[in-house]
């Protein structure tokens, strides 16, 4: 199983309701497109994203949270975790990217229901994700130490 599949679904089995999840980064494309590429499946997080307007409401959802934490502590020893929830205006996304969400079906989960950004949503994100992992700036420039 990857990275993504076995912290999904630990924080599965620690909520008691239904919640959404939209899956962005490294997880997203190892869960929400077909024949991914092989690194994918040895991130260490799931990062999500939440919508502005729901905000909010997660903050005080503390069935959610306390499944965070014990999905993070049962994890622990394996270096997994779940832990970057951007709030949507904290990344570059369309105006209505909401519209466009993907469904994942994978792994099978019983309170998580998955999305992912578009692509075309997914994309800038994950250019800039991996050029500060190359050790590049936005325009191929090394960062300053």
């Amino acid at each position: 199983m990857d990275n993504a599949s076995s912290i999904l679904t630990a924080f599965d089995r620690h909520l008691d309701h239904e919640t959404r999840l939209i899956v962005h980064g490294r997880a997203a494309i190892q869960l929400g497109y077909d024949d991914p590429p092989p690194e994918t499946a040895r991130s260490l997080d799931v990062d999500g994203l939440i919508p502005e307007e729901e905000v909010a409401a997660l903050v005080t959802d503390e069935g959610f949270w306390n499944a965070q934490t014990a999905t993070n502590e049962e994890l622990r020893p394996l270096g997994l975790y779940i832990t970057h929830l951007f709030q949507s205006n904290q990344v570059f996304l369309r105006d209505d990217w909401l519209l466009h969400l993907v469904p994942i079906t994978r792994p099978p989960l019983r309170f998580l229901r998955l999305f992912r950004p578009a692509t075309l949503d997914l994309i800038p994100h994950e250019n800039d994700a991996w050029r500060r992992r190359a050790g590049l700036g936005r325009r191929g420039l090394p960062h300053p130490p």
